[in-house]
């Protein structure tokens, strides 16, 4: 895919691919960089050539005698496809961005295995030689999005109306799907949740109407009172109303809400008063331990005592160790319905939510 954008200076030519993988036959790489040699040199002289896409490349560190084509901080070994994007890269005069600058090989990774354990560096932006210093080294802090599902509005579950109205909904929409996957019953629990009771808003949703519009007048006064003095006074009162207004939302939030959990721990957080419990521990002869370092080397004896093990240093092989034919302390059988239930009562409420997003509370619902 090419694209041409006509700009003031110079011409900008991208050109976006996706080169075959490296197990892929000769007569397929051959075909792909003799396609992608013919768009190259259809392009004009004098403009920037931008190359870009996953050519499965791995260009590694060494630069001798490649100096004009590529820095010297690229990470992996060289493979096929390495050595053919780089005759490409000397044919059209172009250099390899992602091993001009110096960063951790961690920030290097382009592309990391389904199962984790293998990472390269295979995508690539190359521009023309002369507009090299045009390519910036950007250290950010931020990360790729990741795709998850906003918080519920859990909060309305309080309302009896709201409650009675989920639970017979959730009842209606799950007992027919008793004996189906966890995934589908995740789905319709999801999706009950978000028609009833709906989803979270920003941290701002205790905002007025009438906050907003004073905060909106005080954005488009503040250019104007940095050009001019005699706008600085109003800015300055557009200022202190929007704080007026703001503290009065937030009293009305916690006189609607009357939600003492957060209250305390505002209160803990902005008077540095919170701290760790330090739960004691018991020694053999019933003595109370208080020390850090005391309770670890209990803890210690405890799990050595119920591992009956004397040598914590040997790791056997779990492997070759027989699986017992007596009796199993672990039932193989289905749950029953009423153990169910119990674990998902004494599931702990105020606890993030996990993978699949379904708090605790959620699950209670009904129990």
């Amino acid at each position: 895919m090419t694209a041409r954008f006509r700009c003031r200076a110079r011409h900008i030519n991208i050109i976006q691919c996706y080169a075959p993988t490296e197990d892929a036959k000769d007569d397929t790489k051959d075909d792909f960089y003799t396609a992608l040699t013919a768009t190259l040199s259809k392009t004009r002289q004098g403009d920037i050539n931008i190359l870009m896409g996953d050519f499965d490349a791995k260009v590694g560190p060494n630069n001798t005698g490649l100096r004009s084509v590529m820095g010297q901080h690229g990470t992996g070994t060289r493979n096929d496809n390495e050595e053919r994007l780089v005759e490409l890269c000397q044919l059209f005069q172009l250099v390899i961005g992602g091993t001009i600058f110096p960063h951790k090989d961690v920030h290097k990774y382009s592309w990391t295995s389904s199962s984790g354990s293998t990472r390269n560096q295979i995508d690539h932006i190359c521009i023309s030689r002369k507009w090299r210093h045009s390519l910036l080294d950007v250290d950010s802090d931020h990360e790729l999005p990741t795709p998850k599902s906003a918080p519920l509005n859990l909060l309305l579950l309080s309302a009896c109306t709201l409650r009675t109205r989920m639970t017979s909904t959730l009842r209606e929409q799950l007992i027919p799907l008793e004996e189906h996957p966890w995934e589908r019953t995740y789905s319709q629990l999801r999706t009950a949740a978000e028609k009833i009771i709906g989803l979270q808003r920003g941290r701002a949703d205790w905002i007025y109407e009438g906050t907003w519009d004073l905060i909106r007048r005080r954005s488009n006064q503040k250019p104007l009172a940095d050009q001019l003095t005699q706008n600085r006074d109003e800015y300055r009162e557009l200022c202190r109303a929007v704080k007026r207004a703001a503290r009065k939302d937030n009293r009305d939030l916690r006189q609607t809400q009357n939600n003492m959990r957060s209250l305390y721990q505002q209160i803990a957080r902005i008077t540095g008063t919170h701290h760790r419990r330090n739960q004691q521990v018991r020694i053999l002869e019933g003595n109370l331990l208080s020390n850090d370092d005391a309770q670890i080397r209990r803890w210690r004896q405890h799990f050595m005592g119920i591992s009956h093990t004397t040598s914590p240093n040997v790791a056997p092989d779990y492997r070759s160790i027989a699986p017992p034919s007596g009796n199993i302390r672990i039932p193989s059988t289905r749950p029953h319905v009423r153990e169910t239930v119990n674990a998902i009562k004494k599931l702990k409420r105020n606890r993030a939510a996990g993978e699949d997003n379904i708090p605790a509370k959620l699950l209670q619902v009904d129990t």
